[in-house]
Formats: structure tokens, C-alpha cells, sequence
């Protein structure tokens, strides 16, 4: 009878938000399909992933994903969720065994039994999270070879440039390896929780690790690169952590207000000043840094506000923000303080394994991510 009596609730819950109610268990591999389905996938086999994943998410008290049937980052942070609380391999990749516990009842318990196959070890912290790029190419041009090669274009051709080499690869290897970050604190009903998450190391960077650049690019772009990476751009509060926690705090370096400001000679100039920073300071490459740049963030203000850049951070050395949060400019404006820092969207909740987009949407835990309290939208604009 309680069984019954959660899986409506479930079925209700599921249809509130508009998402079409889950294909029945016994139709449900035929409505997957045979083959793996992963991060890029698209079409009704998708849907159908994301409805069924939807009624176990209803079923352990989790809110719903969005049903569109594209496998984005939302969605294949959801499986790793739903792998991880039923026992399985956690990778992101619906295959034959994560097929079989999606098939089951989530009336039952809410949660599917474990199958036999044992998960890996959870890896240790700060390793085993990284960038999902591939492999740099032979023959890619250097940080300072591709500003020179974009220096006489206009900003949509630039960014044009910069996402594609960001997404064949062309990035430092130092930055691929994301760093842990804690958050502990009390969800909205007062009970103390502890957040990790996983953090680049660094700004968005192109380049190798002998000559790459820290390069300043819209929130559009950024959400591109965070969109194929399984990352989102971070909250003000998720910024300060950041701070608080990174091995290397380098002092803000300030460069002349003028119209030089958004030029890529003044992204390579404010870069090559950083480095000195860095170096002259013994930080290595691969280190949590902060203090450098300003943050393009995310925030409830660009529901209302969709046109600008919200940006917060660089921070000094007493730990205050120059930048409180801002959303004077347009969407359009990039200048050399601007970076895009990257953060997964796998995180856990107390050890165990959660969605940050999930976190930040929950009017319970969003206060452990956000000071602002929960996002309508995890992406920004």
C-alpha cells in the first residue's frame, strides 16, 4: 500500500513540472534501445531515459530533470546520481546493468536494489576529476600563437576561434585535473551539511603548459565550453570558497582603464604579469589559484536581466572582493579582468553523490551553493 501510494505521488509530482508521465517498466529497454547511451545522444531513447530517470528521482525525494532528449550535462549528471544510490558502476553511461535498475519499480523502496558488480573505490580527493576534452592535438598552436592569430578580429569571430580550439582539445594539461573544494554549512531547515565540490584550477586557458594564455571570453562562450566539459560557471558564494581554499592567493594587478582593456595584447599582457606573480611565488602549475581575475558567475538576477554579465570577485589578499556582484556591462563585454573558472556538475552532498544542478535548484540545499538562494537556471543565458 505505501508502495502504491509513493509511486503516485511520484507520477504526480513528474507531471506537475510538465514532463510527460515514465513508459512502463515492462516497455521501458525496448524504449531505451540496445545501445550505450551517453553524454551527445539525442532522441526518444533519450526521453525516455530522462522520464524514467524522473519517476526514481520523484520516488527518492530528488526533483525532476528537464525532458528534451538531449543527454547534456543535467542528464548524465542524474544518471551518476541514480548509479550511485543504486550501487552501480558510477560513469554516466546507460548501458545493459544501468537499463535493467532504471526498468524497475521506484515505488519499491524508491531506490532499486544493488546488482552484483561491486563500484570502484571512490578516487582520492583532488584526482580522478577531470575536464571531459580530448587529447590536446599534435601540432596545436601555442597561447601566444593563437592571440596573435586573433588579434585583428571582431569578437564574434574571436570566440568563434576560441571555442573551437577549447573544444578539439587545445588546452593545458595542468587545467584538465579539477581540485576539491568544501562548503559546509546548514540547509535551509538548519541541518549542517558538507558540499564538495570540483573546481578548475585555473581560468579557461588555450595553449599548452609551456605557453598557454588565460583568455577572457562572453558568458555565452563560457557556457558553451562549460556545457562540453560537464562543468557550470560558478555561484559568488562558490567564488569565495574558491578563494578561501586555493593553495596560491595572488594579489589583483590592476591594469590602465582605457580602451585597450578588451583587446586580446591587453589579455596577453595582464596574463604575462600573473605568470611573474606566479612563478616568482613558487605556485605550480595545476595548484588552486585565486585573486586573479574576475569571475563571470551565475545569478537569479539574469532571470530578469538575461542581456548582461554578471561578474564578482578578485578578490585581495585580505580576502575582500574588488568586484562586488555586477551586472552593469552587456552580455557583450569582455575585458582582461574577466575569466571563466569552470566547475563540475557532479558534486556530493555528505559523501554521497549529488547533482550541483540539482543542489542549486533546491530550495533546501541551495543555500549551501548560493547566497542568493535557488537558480530557476543553472545556465546562464
Amino acid at each position: 500500500m505505501i508502495a502504491s501510494r509513493l509511486a503516485f505521488v511520484a507520477t504526480l509530482a513528474v507531471l506537475s513540472v510538465g514532463v510527460v508521465q515514465p513508459a512502463p517498466a515492462q516497455g521501458l529497454l525496448g524504449a531505451l534501445g540496445s545501445s550505450t547511451l551517453r553524454r551527445g545522444a539525442h532522441g526518444d531513447s533519450v526521453r525516455a531515459l530522462q522520464q524514467r530517470l524522473n519517476a526514481h528521482r520523484v520516488a527518492a525525494g530528488l526533483p525532476p530533470i528537464g525532458v528534451d532528449g538531449a543527454f547534456g550535462p543535467q542528464t548524465e549528471a542524474a544518471v551518476r546520481e541514480f548509479q550511485g544510490r543504486a550501487g552501480l558502476v558510477v560513469d554516466g553511461l546507460v548501458g545493459p546493468q544501468t537499463r535493467g535498475a532504471l526498468a524497475r519499480d521506484p515505488g519499491a523502496g524508491g531506490t532499486p536494489p544493488p546488482v552484483t558488480t561491486p563500484a570502484p573505490a571512490p578516487p582520492p580527493p583532488g584526482s580522478g576529476r577531470r575536464l571531459e576534452l580530448p587529447a590536446r592535438p599534435a601540432g596545436a598552436i601555442t597561447g601566444s600563437q593563437f592571440v596573435g592569430r586573433v588579434a585583428g578580429m571582431s569578437l564574434q569571430q574571436r570566440e568563434s576561434e576560441l571555442l573551437r580550439e577549447v573544444q578539439r582539445g587545445n588546452v593545458p594539461a595542468f587545467l584538465r585535473t579539477l581540485r576539491p573544494v568544501q562548503l559546509q554549512g546548514n540547509d535551509r531547515d538548519g541541518r549542517p551539511r558538507r558540499v564538495t565540490l570540483w573546481v578548475a584550477p585555473d581560468y579557461v586557458s588555450v595553449g599548452s603548459d609551456q605557453d598557454f594564455v588565460r583568455f577572457p571570453m562572453t558568458p555565452m562562450s563560457g557556457q558553451r565550453i562549460a556545457d562540453r566539459t560537464g562543468c557550470l560557471l560558478p555561484t559568488t558564494k562558490i567564488v569565495d570558497a574558491i578563494y578561501r581554499q586555493a593553495e596560491g592567493k595572488l594579489a589583483p594587478s590592476p591594469m590602465t582603464a582605457d580602451s585597450t582593456m578588451t583587446l586580446p595584447s591587453t589579455f596577453l599582457r595582464h596574463h604575462q604579469r600573473i605568470e611573474g606573480q606566479r612563478t616568482s611565488q613558487g605556485i605550480r602549475l595545476g595548484q588552486l589559484i585565486a585573486g586573479i581575475k574576475k569571475d563571470v558567475v551565475n545569478t537569479p538576477r539574469l532571470v530578469s536581466r538575461p542581456t548582461q554579465v554578471a561578474i564578482y570577485g578578485w578578490h585581495r589578499t585580505n580576502g575582500q572582493p574588488i568586484q562586488p556582484l555586477s551586472l552593469v556591462h552587456g552580455r557583450t563585454y569582455v575585458d582582461y579582468s574577466h575569466g571563466i573558472r569552470l566547475v563540475s556538475a557532479f558534486a556530493e552532498v555528505d559523501g554521497a553523490p549529488r547533482s550541483l544542478n540539482d543542489l542549486l535548484r533546491d530550495p533546501v540545499l541551495a543555500p549551501l551553493v548560493s547566497s542568493e538562494g535557488p537558480l530557476r537556471d543553472v545556465r546562464v543565458p
